[in-house]
């Protein structure tokens, strides 16, 4: 079953209803257990939504479908039917409660009892009674609650349009909202403005969307898997940045980040292509702000560096970070160690311990 709707019981008493104002005789027994209820605090969330003047619904701390599209259809307990329904546009959390915003409620025409045996046998999946909260429902179950909701026929037809965009998505995702599908969509968003390459994101969203359907976000932070999947993306195509960058710039610790990108490798199989030693010197210089000249000279010193058999094995951002430092002393660069230790990530100790042996093992004066 792919899920496109979720149907929900909802309870005209509870405190979520009365809009946080708890029953008094809810501690008892209740006076109009066998009546209409005349307290003005009643059924007042539906009531408030039929006139528009609400439109979210939190049920408790219980998740429900987060993709753009899908449907939110509300069972009346007192009732004892279906009487409406309502697409969900965001999903947020707030003190651990979930929200779910619709852009507008549809009142049926015709509530749909499910105490009627031929309604019953059509919805065998949705309880009659008990302590059930929600259901997730396919296409046709949903196009069948509509067949008996007295809507016209244009309304449900615009309706069944509005789903054709979800189906691909609900096929993407598992049915119960193991993660937070709005929430990596706003970071796409938040990178698409601030210039990120379209063609990284898509990268980055494809890898996101394979991970989850390889079920590996168990017991994982989904922002710091998307922001892996991102790094990725980036290496994919050969850009030098770190995931250190990436954790200072999104306030990621380091560690789960540097996790969630080996899970993604290894779940997925992904090679990366290696970064050239001269791609790390260009990415710190012009992080460091050298001059061209500067630059040039640790390029140049770089690339005798990864042919020389004594110092191509070394760690590439050891060795660029150390090109850098000797390129900066002999064009008198005012860079102080410690600047480039923080740029490229090397102790101040092994880029002068390196420094000698690079100056050995290079032709400073043939750059």
């Amino acid at each position: 079953m792919v899920p496109v709707g979720v149907v929900v019981k909802y309870n005209p008493c509870s405190s979520y209803a009365r809009l946080g104002k708890s029953c008094r005789g809810r501690t008892g027994r209740c006076a109009q257990a066998f009546g209409p209820c005349s307290d003005k605090k009643y059924d007042l969330w539906f009531k408030r939504v039929v006139a528009g003047e609400i439109d979210y619904f939190y049920p408790k701390r219980i998740r429900l479908l987060e993709v753009p599209g899908t449907v939110l259809v509300l069972y009346h307990c007192k009732k004892r039917a279906i009487v409406g329904e309502a697409k969900i546009i965001e999903a947020i959390v707030q003190a651990d409660i979930h929200k779910y915003y619709f852009d507008r409620f549809i009142v049926y025409p015709n509530q749909i009892s499910l105490s009627d045996e031929s309604l019953r046998r059509r919805f065998k999946k949705i309880p009659l009674g008990g302590r059930w909260w929600f259901i997730y429902i396919d296409e046709e179950t949903l196009d069948k609650i509509r067949e008996f909701s007295g809507l016209e026929t244009k309304t449900k037809e615009d309706l069944k349009k509005d789903l054709e965009s979800v189906r691909d998505k609900v096929r993407k995702f598992p049915p119960f909202a193991a993660h937070k599908i709005f929430e990596i969509e706003k970071e796409i968003e938040k990178l698409s403005a601030s210039r990120t390459d379209q063609a990284v994101l898509d990268r980055a969203r494809e890898i996101f969307l394979k991970a989850n359907r390889e079920r590996a976000f168990q017991g994982r932070s989904l922002k710091a898997l998307f922001y892996a999947a991102l790094y990725i993306a980036y290496r994919s195509f050969g850009m030098t940045v770190r995931l250190k960058d990436i954790s200072k710039s999104e306030g990621l610790d380091l560690k789960k980040l540097g996790s969630s990108f080996i899970l993604l490798k290894s779940k997925l199989e992904i090679t990366l292509p290696k970064i050239s030693l001269q791609a790390w010197v260009r990415y710190y210089s012009k992080l460091l702000k050298l001059p061209t000249n500067t630059t040039k000279m640790a390029i140049a010193l770089a690339t005798q560096a990864s042919n020389n058999n004594r110092l191509k094995h070394r760690n590439p951002h050891s060795l660029s970070g150390t090109a850098i430092y000797v390129a900066c002393l002999r064009t008198r660069v005012q860079k102080k160690q410690k600047e480039i230790s923080e740029i490229s990530g090397v102790s101040t100790v092994t880029l002068r311990n390196l420094s000698k042996l690079l100056l050995e093992n290079t032709s400073v004066q043939d750059i």
